[in-house]
């Protein structure tokens, strides 16, 4: 123990003694110590980085194919829907086509003809003639699945020259039941017509039905009673010409008199008395009275049955060619055109 101890103590005194000491240069004692120069400390080198991985190779580029863009889709019909329903229709002046429950307005003039035979008028007297007169109108024609209500208003003119007529079932030998008749009786309608049709072909219809009308009444009526006269006889008639007298054998078959129409009173024909039931002597010109007796104020005719065809080339126009029966006027034809008031927002 006690070695090891002594051993441990050299040990530290060899180390003692073999440190260093710093030597010291000898100065003189009056001369200061030179100053020490600071000594400049080394920065700290930092620690190197640390090895950078080597880069991994790129891949080798794929080879180009070149793509085609397929085509854009035709548009849906969806996709337009607000286009469609906003934009109205192209117009199409030669689509004539009337859609069911839409209601369609046409505005226009008519010409009818009123043709009553003699054949007609000797119903209520023997004699008188063929009578022809014209009847011109406005129309608005409202239609709607195929029927047509027409409401108008007609201008029909009831002119007519010296007629001779003998009361009906009375003897054609007695002057006094003899009449000259001249009319200017002229009539304004207020009517309407129902009409229902049946398609022919895209642009023509078949049309029947019937109309009705009732008329104010004004104008004159001339009714002379006659006197009879010789062949040569002449008289006055009404537009202030002279003309031949009157033949009956013109008008009944058998009679061979001559007649001219009552001035005055007087001459055989021209008198009450000749005249069954006559208080007023119808001479020089006499004017029938408006009234219901013997000419009623109000007119009322029906066109039974009334029959023609439709014509519609394009949606602005439409004509008729019509025919029929009308009491009292008894045959007629007639024709009519009318303005469209269709637009093309109808069409949607």
């Amino acid at each position: 123990m006690r070695n090891r101890s002594g051993r441990i103590g050299a040990l530290l005194a060899l180390l003692v003694a073999a440190a260093p000491v710093p030597a010291r240069a000898q100065e003189p004692s009056d001369q200061k110590p030179a100053p020490q120069k600071p000594v400049k400390k080394k920065p700290k080198k930092a620690p190197p980085a640390p090895p950078e991985p080597e880069p991994t190779p790129a891949p080798a580029p794929a080879p180009e194919v070149a793509v085609v863009a397929p085509p854009p889709p035709a548009p849906k019909a969806a996709a337009d829907v607000n286009v469609n329903v906003n934009a109205p229709p192209a117009w199409d002046e030669t689509d004539v086509t009337e859609k069911d429950g839409h209601k369609y307005y046409f505005l226009g003039a008519r010409y009818r003809g009123y043709v009553i035979p003699k054949a007609f008028i000797n119903i209520f007297v023997s004699g008188g003639a063929w009578v022809y007169s014209n009847s011109v109108g406005l129309e608005l024609d409202i239609r709607k699945d195929g029927f047509s209500i027409i409401p108008n208003i007609t201008y029909t003119e009831y002119s007519t020259g010296d007629l001779l007529f003998l009361q009906h079932g009375e003897s054609y030998m007695d002057v006094g039941n003899w009449s000259l008749v001249n009319s200017g009786i002229k009539v304004l309608y207020a009517g309407a017509d129902f009409l229902w049709s049946a398609k022919i072909s895209k642009n023509v219809d078949f049309e029947y039905g019937m109309g009705f009308g009732l008329g104010v009444v004004f104008g004159n009526l001339e009714d002379n009673w006659v006197t009879t006269a010789g062949a040569t006889a002449t008289y006055v008639n009404a537009s202030g010409q002279t003309v031949p007298a009157l033949a009956g054998s013109s008008v009944v078959s058998g009679s061979n008199q001559y007649f001219v129409p009552c001035t005055t009173t007087g001459p055989t024909g021209c008198n009450l008395g000749d005249h069954a039931g006559a208080t007023t002597a119808k001479v020089g010109d006499y004017q029938e009275p408006h009234g219901f007796n013997p000419i009623p104020t109000l007119f009322l005719n029906v066109s039974v049955p009334q029959l023609g065809l439709r014509i519609k080339p394009i949606k602005s126009f439409v004509g008729r060619i019509s025919a029929g029966f009308n009491i009292p006027n008894g045959l007629w034809f007639g024709f009519s055109g009318d303005y469209g008031f269709e637009s093309a927002i109808d069409k949607k």
